[in-house]
């Protein structure tokens, strides 16, 4: 059945919209590796730069407010709102967003980490390996066997650790688990991305890769040492795992909302991070289910209705919420339709009584990302494109009175 997106094309008529080109000062400006290394912690598909969210962070917002971000994911907004001194409340639906968010914006000092180390390695070296659940023979591809050993020692002590401790632990270790160099406890794979265990296997053989026994606690060291010296953050973090269609957070707490909700299922996070959920003993199968909700047009308009709810109840009476959101080409039979989720926002958007106030647009291709490449995510159907570009949206809404935005001009530096 042919799907009608006409409802949605005059949703942003009214809007001022305008390019980063425009823009006196941008995100754009920052040096590509822009950011506090506590946003290196470990991976996370994605998610737009720290740049981005720390300008318009200081462009929306002051030290006294507080910021909203129902989608998580690798933590980035959460992160730089607290390291620009507002209280904020961060929440997703997948579990190791939730855990990178958490150690990011809870991390632990040198002597907190030396403590929190050598206690679970302790009790690790404790744990019979006999008394461990069957090795993953998936997992098992990418690790020495004696590492392999190790981190099932480490999983068992800490997998059901929800303390700071053990949050930031896992998430260290979420961070080296398997890369490209010396630096990550598995072979040399070619990314970040937990690739299949049939690719990784064909990978090892064409590269004539060997195993090499990499001692876990030595590598968790090594990762928290390259922080030393980064700016910890100082706002008060908020962190829960929850569906942004059912928040925890109270009414009219909220000043602010930052957020870049799923692109329509255009990226599997499970899938990319299946590795990762191993090592968080988390059933994939299960967060794959919970991710789902985003995959076809009128699921997704469904899902924002219901979200946009959420944000109208936990968002104070004057207030803004700023939602990135790019372009999809769906292919299907007959043809590929680019669906602009913008417009489908802000339509459902102005039922609660937002008003959209600005478009920035930001001609940076999704479909050239490096990680839609490697992926082949953007595409439904191997087929040619329309030739139409995509781009993302960054959607400005309004309700109340938030008072005027500050012209701010960010210092960036290396």
């Amino acid at each position: 059945m042919s799907q009608d997106y006409s409802a949605y094309e005059d949703a942003l008529s009214s809007a001022e919209i305008i390019g980063t080109e425009t823009l006196p000062h941008s995100w754009r400006e920052a040096p590509r590796a822009w950011g506090n290394e506590l946003h290196k912690l470990a991976p996370y598909v994605g998610g737009f730069p720290p740049a981005l969210a720390n300008y318009l962070l200081q462009q929306y917002t002051d030290p006294e407010m507080t910021v909203l971000d129902p989608f998580s994911g690798g933590g980035t907004t959460a992160l730089e709102a607290s390291l620009l001194d507002r209280d904020v409340l961060a929440s997703d639906v997948f579990s190791y967003a939730c855990t990178l968010t958490g150690a990011k914006t809870h991390p632990l000092t040198e002597d907190e980490f030396d403590a929190a180390l050598k206690r679970v390695k302790r009790d690790a070296d404790n744990v019979n390996p006999d008394m461990l659940p069957p090795v993953d023979e998936d997992a098992a591809i990418f690790f020495h066997e004696d590492t392999l050993q190790e981190l099932r020692q480490y999983r068992a002590v800490l997998k059901e650790d929800t303390s700071r401790d053990g949050r930031f632990l896992k998430a260290v270790i979420c961070g080296i688990l398997h890369g490209p160099s010396e630096l990550f406890l598995s072979i040399q794979t070619r990314d970040t991305f937990s690739g299949s265990a049939n690719y990784v296997k064909d990978y090892k053989e064409k590269h004539d890769l060997e195993e090499v026994y990499k001692p876990v606690d030595e590598k968790v060291r090594d990762k928290f040492n390259r922080l030393v010296g980064a700016q910890y953050p100082s706002g008060s973090t908020r962190v829960e795992q929850a569906d942004a269609t059912s928040l925890p957070f109270e009414d009219d707490t909220a000043d602010f909302v930052l957020t870049s909700p799923p692109y329509m299922h255009m990226l599997d996070y499970s899938w990319n991070n299946w590795l990762r959920l191993w090592w968080l003993d988390e059933d994939r199968s299960a967060e794959q289910d919970s991710l789902n909700q985003t995959s076809k047009v009128e699921l997704f308009r469904s899902f924002m209705t219901d979200v946009i709810a959420e944000l109208d109840r936990v968002l104070k009476s004057d207030a803004r919420a700023i939602i990135v959101i790019g372009d999809v080409r769906k292919h299907r039979q007959g043809g590929a339709k680019v669906v602009y989720p913008a417009r489908m926002i802000a339509a459902e958007a102005s039922e609660f009584g937002f008003e959209v106030e600005r478009v920035i647009e930001d001609d940076y291709n999704v479909d050239k990302r490096y990680y839609t490449q490697l992926n082949n995510l953007r595409w439904d159907e191997e087929e040619e494109d329309d030739g139409q570009e995509l781009i993302d949206r960054i959607l400005v809404l309004r309700k109340g009175d938030p008072g005027p935005q500050v012209e701010v001009t960010p210092e960036w530096s290396d």
